[in-house]
C-alpha cells in the first residue's frame, strides 16, 4: 500500500477527540512512571464508565498547571 493510504486510512478512523483522548492518556501513563490506566476497569466496560462521566485521577505528582 501506498504512504498515501495509510494517510488516508488513519484520517477516516481518527478525530481530534481521540487524538486528544490518547495524548492525554499518554501524559497520565508518564507521569505515573508507567502504571496501566484504567486498571481497575473492565476492558469491555470502558465505553459505558467514559461515557457515564468516569475519567482518572489526577496523579500524584502532577503539577496543576500541566
Amino acid at each position: 500500500m501506498a504512504p498515501s493510504g495509510y494517510t488516508s486510512a488513519f484520517h477516516k478512523n481518527c478525530s481530534i477527540v481521540k487524538l486528544q483522548w490518547a495524548f492525554g492518556v499518554t501524559l497520565w501513563e508518564l507521569m505515573t512512571l508507567g502504571q496501566q490506566p484504567y486498571a481497575d476497569v473492565d476492558p469491555f466496560e470502558m465505553v459505558t464508565y467514559l461515557l457515564h462521566g468516569y475519567r482518572m485521577c489526577q496523579p500524584v505528582h502532577c503539577p496543576n498547571e500541566l
